[in-house]
């Protein structure tokens, strides 16, 4: 007999056919292994078997939770829909789609670390290399999600990947010259937005086309981002002040 922690087992022949018994999870189960075989390779044989059980592969115990990529990027949706800003939610959503190109269809048992590398260099080779490493951050949050609801009881493999050297943003700023002529050849819809962005330095997309009129106060020059979708996810003031640009 041998003991290993939560699992007994011991070999025995009847007839001319080995049988492994052991226990696991309080359950006894005897298992055939083979017909005039060598002790030897019954013993390698139990070993192989055992592992199988302890991996959930051999219809006997837990055998591991896990799921297809598609209903663990369902669940991120739901998920995002009540926790994330439409923006940040909007973002989520295109990296997802992404990733749907390289996963749709898998377990994610079956999504290995090479997989993800592949996924990376299809990327890359697009020219998409700051969007591809987003996608990978996305991916692993997927699989931290699963794990944590219980979706999927393995290891995440996008931990470890490294993320592809993206190139060094440029930081400029428009100087006045450059802001009237930008508003010269602006169509009139766009004018007053690129005002509101220059002169209180709030993102065009998520934060000024966002604005309503009970967040704009004309009598103090003073607009208000909602909690929604401000970048610090709180309400943010912005005084324009045309002399010096804008102050918080």
């Amino acid at each position: 007999m041998v003991t290993d922690g939560t699992t007994w087992r011991r070999l025995y022949l009847r007839g001319q056919t080995w049988y492994l018994d052991c226990r696991i999870n309080g359950a006894r189960h005897v298992i055939k292994l083979g017909k005039n075989i060598k002790r030897t390779v019954t013993g390698e044989l139990a070993n192989v078997k055992r592992a199988a059980i302890l991996r959930g592969e051999a219809g006997i115990g837990k055998k591991k939770e896990d799921c297809t990529f598609d209903k663990a990027t369902e669940a991120n949706l739901t998920w995002m829909t009540t926790n994330c800003r439409p923006r940040t939610q909007q973002v989520y959503q295109q990296q997802l789609d992404q990733l749907s190109q390289s996963f749709a269809g898998k377990l994610l048992s079956q999504i290995s670390s090479f997989d993800i590398e592949r996924h990376k260099h299809r990327r890359v080779e697009a020219g998409a290399r700051v969007a591809g490493n987003r996608e990978v951050s996305r991916l692993k949050a997927l699989f931290n999600a699963a794990i944590k609801w219980e979706l999927y009881e393995r290891k995440n493999p996008a931990v470890g990947i490294r993320p592809v050297e993206e190139p060094e943003g440029r930081l400029r700023f428009l100087d006045y010259a450059e802001e009237a002529s930008l508003l010269k050849v602006a169509p009139p819809i766009l004018q007053h937005v690129i005002v509101i962005g220059t002169n209180c330095g709030i993102r065009i997309a998520s934060e000024a086309l966002t604005l309503t009129w009970n967040y704009v106060d004309l009598l103090r020059n003073q607009l208000t981002v909602s909690a929604a979708f401000a970048r610090r996810a709180k309400p943010e003031a912005c005084l324009s002040t045309p002399e010096h640009g804008k102050s918080w």
